[in-house]
């Protein structure tokens, strides 16, 4: 079992808030010049929307990990943790969809709601739209965790396990600051120990099965 303390806890967050910030100051400068007339209208809300959506990323992979790890912390119930961690991932994905539409809206001069509907006629669209699928399971999961209860409630929110992984793709295939070689790195180094979590908790299931057919 893993125990995090506070310190850790505080490392950890700020190496989720401030990676990001990092690289997307980078590849930004100064966002305040985005609020001007130097820029196209509504590029502000598109810069925002990138950065909410690399922190949303890594948020993600931690909220997978701590789900599917035996994690203990000294100073927060872990299942506490676990559903701030979640609201938080919940709330900057709201903040990167709303703020894509924002920009997007406020660029083309009518409301791009088209963007939250299936499309797959060219690769930009279409790497929207594994965007949109993944947004469709984040909102399951959590509604899954939330009205249901049991067996569904325990599958329903496994939801949120796939939308990681399409999300991850939305991002490497099409965004700009998610594939810098720091941010890749960080996101298969998640994608593979929420593999290796996922096979991991497939084997602990077998085991039992194995001493009931052995029985």
């Amino acid at each position: 079992m893993l125990k995090i303390n506070r310190v850790q806890c505080l490392f950890v967050t700020l190496f989720i808030v401030f990676l990001p910030l990092i690289v997307w100051s980078r590849n930004t400068g100064n966002p305040f010049l985005y609020f001007t007339d130097f820029v196209p209208v509504g590029q502000g809300f598109y810069v925002l929307s990138k950065l909410a959506a690399l922190i949303s990323l890594l948020l993600f992979g931690v909220q997978a990990l701590i789900g599917l790890f035996h994690v203990k912390f000294s100073f927060a119930n872990k299942q506490r943790v676990h559903r701030w961690v979640g609201v938080s991932v919940l709330l900057m994905v709201l903040l990167h969809v709303s703020g894509f539409i924002a920009a997007t809206s406020l660029r083309s001069g009518h409301f791009t709601g088209h963007f939250l509907l299936p499309d797959i006629d060219d690769y930009y669209h279409a790497r929207i739209t594994v965007g949109l699928v993944a947004l469709i399971l984040i909102l399951s999961a959590v509604f899954a965790r939330i009205w249901l209860s049991g067996t569904l409630q325990k599958w329903g929110h496994l939801f949120a396990i796939p939308a990681f992984y399409l999300a991850a793709w939305h991002a490497l295939s099409i965004g700009t600051e998610s594939r810098h070689p720091i941010i890749q790195m960080v996101l298969i180094v998640m994608m593979i120990l929420i593999g290796v979590g996922i096979l991991r908790r497939l084997l602990l299931r077998l085991k039992p099965m194995r001493r009931v057919s052995t029985g």
